[in-house]
Protein backbone atom coordinates (compact mmCIF):
# COMPACT_ATOMS: atom_id res chain seq x y z
CA UNK A 1 0.00 0.00 0.00
CA UNK A 2 2.96 2.35 0.99
CA UNK A 3 4.75 2.21 -2.18
CA UNK A 4 0.67 2.40 -4.39
CA UNK A 5 0.30 5.73 -2.47
CA UNK A 6 4.12 7.01 -3.27
CA UNK A 7 3.39 6.30 -6.99
CA UNK A 8 0.05 8.07 -6.89
CA UNK A 9 1.43 11.02 -5.26
CA UNK A 10 4.44 11.16 -7.92
CA UNK A 11 1.54 10.61 -10.99
CA UNK A 12 -0.33 13.26 -9.03
CA UNK A 13 2.50 16.12 -9.00
CA UNK A 14 2.15 15.86 -5.52
CA UNK A 15 5.37 15.51 -4.00
CA UNK A 16 9.06 15.06 -6.74
CA UNK A 17 11.54 12.89 -6.78
CA UNK A 18 13.47 14.51 -4.64
CA UNK A 19 11.36 14.69 -2.05
CA UNK A 20 10.51 10.89 -2.39
CA UNK A 21 13.83 10.29 -1.40
CA UNK A 22 13.97 12.44 1.33
CA UNK A 23 10.91 10.66 2.51
CA UNK A 24 12.54 7.44 2.28
CA UNK A 25 15.23 8.68 4.05
CA UNK A 26 13.71 9.71 6.97
CA UNK A 27 11.62 6.87 7.13
CA UNK A 28 14.53 4.69 7.56
CA UNK A 29 15.33 6.14 10.54
CA UNK A 30 11.88 6.53 12.29
CA UNK A 31 9.97 3.22 10.60
CA UNK A 32 6.89 5.86 10.23
CA UNK A 33 3.77 5.41 7.81
CA UNK A 34 4.76 7.47 4.54
CA UNK A 35 1.74 10.08 5.44
CA UNK A 36 2.91 10.41 8.67
CA UNK A 37 6.70 11.44 7.19
CA UNK A 38 4.84 13.88 4.62
CA UNK A 39 2.85 15.48 7.16
CA UNK A 40 5.82 16.04 9.88
CA UNK A 41 7.93 17.25 6.51
CA UNK A 42 5.07 19.88 5.47
CA UNK A 43 5.77 18.47 1.67
CA UNK A 44 1.43 18.73 1.22
CA UNK A 45 -1.36 20.76 2.75
CA UNK A 46 -3.31 18.64 5.11
CA UNK A 47 -6.82 19.33 3.16
CA UNK A 48 -4.96 18.24 -0.02
CA UNK A 49 -3.31 15.04 1.21
CA UNK A 50 -6.39 14.38 2.84
CA UNK A 51 -8.29 14.48 -0.27
CA UNK A 52 -5.82 12.36 -1.99
CA UNK A 53 -6.15 9.83 0.56
CA UNK A 54 -9.65 9.96 0.04
CA UNK A 55 -9.77 9.51 -2.72
CA UNK A 56 -7.52 6.53 -3.36
CA UNK A 57 -9.58 4.73 -0.29
CA UNK A 58 -12.35 5.51 -1.49
CA UNK A 59 -13.43 6.39 2.22
CA UNK A 60 -15.02 9.70 3.46
CA UNK A 61 -13.32 12.37 5.22
CA UNK A 62 -14.27 13.54 8.50
CA UNK A 63 -13.78 16.95 9.98
CA UNK A 64 -12.70 16.23 14.37
CA UNK A 65 -12.78 19.35 14.82
CA UNK A 66 -15.98 20.54 14.24
CA UNK A 67 -17.79 16.70 15.65
CA UNK A 68 -18.22 16.38 19.10
CA UNK A 69 -18.53 12.86 19.90
CA UNK A 70 -21.02 11.33 22.66
CA UNK A 71 -19.61 9.87 25.55
CA UNK A 72 -21.22 6.46 25.20
CA UNK A 73 -19.59 6.12 21.60
CA UNK A 74 -16.42 6.69 23.46
CA UNK A 75 -16.47 4.06 25.39
CA UNK A 76 -17.18 1.84 22.77
CA UNK A 77 -13.60 1.63 22.02
CA UNK A 78 -10.66 0.94 25.41
CA UNK A 79 -8.81 4.56 25.79
CA UNK A 80 -5.40 1.91 24.91
CA UNK A 81 -6.68 0.64 21.32
CA UNK A 82 -7.64 4.00 20.53
CA UNK A 83 -4.22 5.07 21.08
CA UNK A 84 -2.72 2.16 20.18
CA UNK A 85 -4.75 2.44 16.70
CA UNK A 86 -4.98 5.89 15.73
CA UNK A 87 -8.18 5.71 16.06
CA UNK A 88 -11.49 7.13 17.84
CA UNK A 89 -15.44 5.98 17.38
CA UNK A 90 -17.56 9.08 15.88
CA UNK A 91 -20.61 7.42 15.44
CA UNK A 92 -23.28 4.36 15.43
CA UNK A 93 -25.46 3.34 13.24
CA UNK A 94 -27.35 0.20 14.31
CA UNK A 95 -24.66 -2.48 14.35
CA UNK A 96 -22.17 -0.43 11.95
CA UNK A 97 -19.79 1.48 14.39
CA UNK A 98 -17.90 4.56 12.01
CA UNK A 99 -14.12 5.05 13.37
CA UNK A 100 -11.69 7.89 12.33
CA UNK A 101 -8.43 6.63 11.27
CA UNK A 102 -5.49 7.51 10.25
CA UNK A 103 -4.68 4.51 8.23
CA UNK A 104 -8.34 2.72 7.15
CA UNK A 105 -6.21 0.05 5.37
CA UNK A 106 -5.13 -1.04 8.95
CA UNK A 107 -7.08 -4.35 8.36
CA UNK A 108 -5.35 -5.69 12.18
CA UNK A 109 -7.04 -2.71 13.43
CA UNK A 110 -10.37 -2.84 12.30
CA UNK A 111 -10.58 -6.42 12.97
CA UNK A 112 -9.36 -5.86 16.55
CA UNK A 113 -12.02 -2.93 17.07
CA UNK A 114 -15.03 -5.37 15.92
CA UNK A 115 -14.23 -8.29 17.83
CA UNK A 116 -13.95 -5.68 20.68
CA UNK A 117 -17.00 -4.10 20.10
CA UNK A 118 -18.97 -6.87 18.41
CA UNK A 119 -20.45 -4.16 16.30
CA UNK A 120 -19.42 -4.10 11.99
CA UNK A 121 -16.55 -1.14 11.45
CA UNK A 122 -17.10 1.82 9.09
CA UNK A 123 -13.23 3.15 8.33
CA UNK A 124 -13.81 6.93 7.72
CA UNK A 125 -10.82 9.03 7.48
CA UNK A 126 -8.90 11.92 9.30
CA UNK A 127 -5.62 13.43 9.53
CA UNK A 128 -2.84 12.48 12.03
CA UNK A 129 -2.92 15.60 13.91
CA UNK A 130 -6.68 15.42 14.38
CA UNK A 131 -6.77 11.95 15.61
CA UNK A 132 -4.09 12.76 18.34
CA UNK A 133 -5.90 15.58 19.19
CA UNK A 134 -9.38 14.21 19.43
CA UNK A 135 -7.86 11.43 21.36
CA UNK A 136 -6.35 13.10 23.62
CA UNK A 137 -9.38 15.71 24.07
CA UNK A 138 -11.65 12.67 24.56
CA UNK A 139 -9.44 10.29 26.88
CA UNK A 140 -7.14 12.63 28.00
CA UNK A 141 -3.41 11.04 27.86
CA UNK A 142 -2.04 14.17 27.00
CA UNK A 143 -3.77 15.94 30.16
CA UNK A 144 -1.70 13.61 31.97
CA UNK A 145 1.33 14.10 31.06
CA UNK A 146 1.00 17.86 30.68
CA UNK A 147 0.01 17.69 34.60
CA UNK A 148 2.35 15.35 35.34
CA UNK A 149 3.98 18.00 38.15
CA UNK A 150 0.68 17.57 39.70
CA UNK A 151 1.36 15.33 42.97
CA UNK A 152 -2.16 13.71 42.01
CA UNK A 153 -1.47 12.97 38.60
CA UNK A 154 1.59 10.59 39.83
CA UNK A 155 -0.91 9.11 42.57
CA UNK A 156 -4.38 8.37 40.01
CA UNK A 157 -1.94 6.91 37.76
CA UNK A 158 -0.48 4.34 40.38
CA UNK A 159 3.11 4.88 39.48
CA UNK A 160 4.31 7.68 42.35
CA UNK A 161 6.14 4.97 44.09
CA UNK A 162 7.10 2.61 41.08
CA UNK A 163 10.08 1.01 42.89
CA UNK A 164 13.54 0.68 41.44
CA UNK A 165 14.79 -2.70 42.53
CA UNK A 166 18.03 -2.83 41.44
CA UNK A 167 20.55 -1.35 38.42
CA UNK A 168 23.29 -2.96 37.27
CA UNK A 169 26.67 -1.45 37.36
CA UNK A 170 27.95 1.54 39.17
CA UNK A 171 27.81 5.23 38.42
CA UNK A 172 31.71 6.08 38.19
CA UNK A 173 31.45 9.97 38.82
CA UNK A 174 29.14 12.52 39.45
CA UNK A 175 29.31 15.02 36.68
CA UNK A 176 27.58 17.38 34.96
CA UNK A 177 25.53 19.25 37.74
CA UNK A 178 23.08 20.76 35.79
CA UNK A 179 22.02 17.32 34.23
CA UNK A 180 21.74 15.40 37.42
CA UNK A 181 19.47 18.62 38.50
CA UNK A 182 17.12 18.26 35.89
CA UNK A 183 17.18 14.90 36.08
CA UNK A 184 15.89 14.60 40.03
CA UNK A 185 12.92 17.48 39.98
CA UNK A 186 9.27 15.59 40.64
CA UNK A 187 7.91 15.99 37.02
CA UNK A 188 10.69 14.40 35.30
CA UNK A 189 10.87 11.39 37.74
CA UNK A 190 7.22 11.02 37.37
CA UNK A 191 7.21 11.73 33.84
CA UNK A 192 10.01 9.20 33.30
CA UNK A 193 7.97 6.67 35.31
CA UNK A 194 5.02 7.21 33.66
CA UNK A 195 5.96 6.19 30.28
CA UNK A 196 7.44 3.49 31.95
CA UNK A 197 4.23 1.97 33.71
CA UNK A 198 2.02 2.88 30.70
CA UNK A 199 4.30 0.42 28.28
CA UNK A 200 4.21 -2.35 30.40
CA UNK A 201 0.70 -1.38 30.93
CA UNK A 202 -0.08 -1.66 27.09
CA UNK A 203 1.95 -4.37 26.40
CA UNK A 204 4.66 -2.49 24.74
CA UNK A 205 8.12 -4.44 24.12
CA UNK A 206 9.93 -1.96 23.75
CA UNK A 207 9.79 2.17 24.79
CA UNK A 208 11.53 4.79 22.22
CA UNK A 209 12.82 8.97 23.21
CA UNK A 210 13.26 10.77 20.32
CA UNK A 211 14.65 14.19 20.25
CA UNK A 212 14.29 16.48 17.02
CA UNK A 213 14.92 19.84 16.71
CA UNK A 214 11.65 21.09 18.09
CA UNK A 215 9.93 18.13 19.64
CA UNK A 216 10.20 15.15 21.64
CA UNK A 217 8.77 11.83 20.30
CA UNK A 218 7.70 9.02 22.52
CA UNK A 219 6.84 5.91 20.41
CA UNK A 220 5.85 2.60 22.24
CA UNK A 221 6.25 -0.78 19.46
CA UNK A 222 2.80 -2.71 20.27
CA UNK A 223 2.22 -5.91 18.76
CA UNK A 224 5.58 -5.48 16.65
CA UNK A 225 4.03 -1.54 15.31
CA UNK A 226 5.96 1.59 16.91
CA UNK A 227 2.80 3.89 18.21
CA UNK A 228 2.87 7.37 19.13
CA UNK A 229 2.29 8.69 22.60
CA UNK A 230 1.20 11.93 23.62
CA UNK A 231 4.72 13.97 23.51
CA UNK A 232 6.65 15.52 26.65
CA UNK A 233 6.96 18.95 26.88
CA UNK A 234 10.09 19.97 24.98
CA UNK A 235 12.10 21.93 27.58
CA UNK A 236 12.30 18.27 29.68
CA UNK A 237 14.32 16.59 27.30
CA UNK A 238 17.59 16.66 29.03
CA UNK A 239 16.04 15.90 32.39
CA UNK A 240 13.89 12.56 30.49
CA UNK A 241 16.67 11.53 28.69
CA UNK A 242 19.61 12.06 31.97
CA UNK A 243 17.06 10.69 34.47
CA UNK A 244 16.68 7.13 32.51
CA UNK A 245 20.73 7.14 31.81
CA UNK A 246 20.84 7.67 36.13
CA UNK A 247 18.27 4.52 36.31
CA UNK A 248 20.23 2.63 34.05
CA UNK A 249 23.64 3.80 36.07
CA UNK A 250 25.02 5.00 33.04
CA UNK A 251 27.68 7.84 32.53
CA UNK A 252 25.19 10.96 32.68
CA UNK A 253 29.00 13.01 31.39
CA UNK A 254 29.38 10.74 28.40
CA UNK A 255 26.72 12.10 25.64
CA UNK A 256 28.82 10.97 22.50
CA UNK A 257 29.11 7.56 22.54
CA UNK A 258 26.51 4.73 22.50
CA UNK A 259 25.89 3.29 26.43
CA UNK A 260 23.79 0.21 27.87
CA UNK A 261 22.39 -0.51 31.14
CA UNK A 262 19.45 -2.08 32.51
CA UNK A 263 17.33 -1.21 35.08
CA UNK A 264 15.01 -4.07 37.60
CA UNK A 265 11.96 -2.40 38.63
CA UNK A 266 8.44 -3.15 39.66
CA UNK A 267 5.12 -2.03 38.03
CA UNK A 268 1.94 -2.99 39.30
CA UNK A 269 3.95 -6.36 41.73
CA UNK A 270 5.46 -7.18 38.59
CA UNK A 271 9.08 -7.46 38.03
CA UNK A 272 10.18 -5.73 35.14
CA UNK A 273 13.45 -6.06 33.64
CA UNK A 274 14.56 -3.11 30.72
CA UNK A 275 17.35 -2.85 29.06
CA UNK A 276 18.15 0.44 27.90
CA UNK A 277 20.04 1.50 25.14
CA UNK A 278 21.14 5.17 24.23
CA UNK A 279 22.67 6.34 20.89
CA UNK A 280 23.91 10.12 20.24
CA UNK A 281 21.77 12.17 17.10
CA UNK A 282 22.03 15.11 15.80
CA UNK A 283 19.43 16.51 17.56
CA UNK A 284 20.69 15.36 21.56
CA UNK A 285 20.58 11.40 22.30
CA UNK A 286 18.05 8.76 21.47
CA UNK A 287 16.74 6.14 24.08
CA UNK A 288 15.40 2.52 23.29
CA UNK A 289 14.11 0.51 26.45
CA UNK A 290 13.62 -3.06 25.91
CA UNK A 291 10.63 -4.12 28.70
CA UNK A 292 11.11 -8.37 29.90
CA UNK A 293 8.40 -8.78 32.17
CA UNK A 294 9.86 -11.32 34.07
CA UNK A 295 6.42 -12.70 35.51
CA UNK A 296 5.56 -13.92 32.08
CA UNK A 297 8.54 -15.81 31.46
CA UNK A 298 7.46 -19.20 32.51
CA UNK A 299 4.37 -20.31 30.03
CA UNK A 300 3.17 -23.19 29.01
CA UNK A 301 3.24 -24.83 25.55
CA UNK A 302 0.11 -24.90 25.56
CA UNK A 303 -1.27 -21.45 26.13
CA UNK A 304 0.91 -19.94 23.90
CA UNK A 305 -1.58 -19.58 20.91
CA UNK A 306 -0.36 -22.40 18.22
CA UNK A 307 -3.35 -24.25 16.40
CA UNK A 308 -3.62 -27.56 17.70
CA UNK A 309 -2.27 -28.93 14.35
CA UNK A 310 0.73 -27.12 14.34
CA UNK A 311 1.68 -27.82 17.84
CA UNK A 312 1.72 -31.69 17.40
CA UNK A 313 4.22 -30.63 14.70
CA UNK A 314 6.04 -28.19 17.08
CA UNK A 315 6.71 -30.85 19.35
CA UNK A 316 7.43 -33.54 17.21
CA UNK A 317 10.17 -31.13 15.88
CA UNK A 318 11.99 -30.44 19.00
CA UNK A 319 11.96 -34.28 19.85
CA UNK A 320 14.31 -34.86 16.78
CA UNK A 321 17.28 -35.28 17.83
CA UNK A 322 19.17 -33.49 15.09
CA UNK A 323 17.89 -30.72 12.34
CA UNK A 324 17.06 -27.06 12.92
CA UNK A 325 13.89 -25.29 13.91
CA UNK A 326 13.58 -21.99 12.01
CA UNK A 327 10.71 -19.63 14.04
CA UNK A 328 10.53 -15.91 12.26
CA UNK A 329 8.76 -12.47 12.97
CA UNK A 330 9.00 -9.29 13.65
CA UNK A 331 9.97 -7.38 16.89
CA UNK A 332 8.22 -8.68 19.96
CA UNK A 333 6.13 -11.46 18.13
CA UNK A 334 7.02 -14.05 20.35
CA UNK A 335 10.53 -15.80 19.34
CA UNK A 336 12.39 -16.08 22.01
CA UNK A 337 9.55 -17.48 24.17
CA UNK A 338 8.25 -19.41 22.06
CA UNK A 339 11.92 -21.26 21.59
Amino acid sequence: MEERIAKALLEKKLINEDQLIEIQEERKYTNDRLVTVISRLGFIPENKLLAFLSNLYRIEIVDLDTTIIPEDILKLIPPEMAYRYEAIPVERKGKILMVAMVDPGDLVAVEDMRFATGLEIKPLLSSERAIREALDHYYGMAKEVSEVKEEETAKELGIEDLEILEAWGEDEEESVKELEASASGGPVIKLVNFYIADAVRKGASDIHIEPYEREVRVRFRIDGVLREQAPPPYNLKSGLITRVKLMAAMDIAERRRPQDGRINIKVDDKKIDIRVSVIPTLYGEKVVMRILDKSSLMLDLGILGFEEEDLKKYLKAIETPYGIILITGPTGSGKTTTL
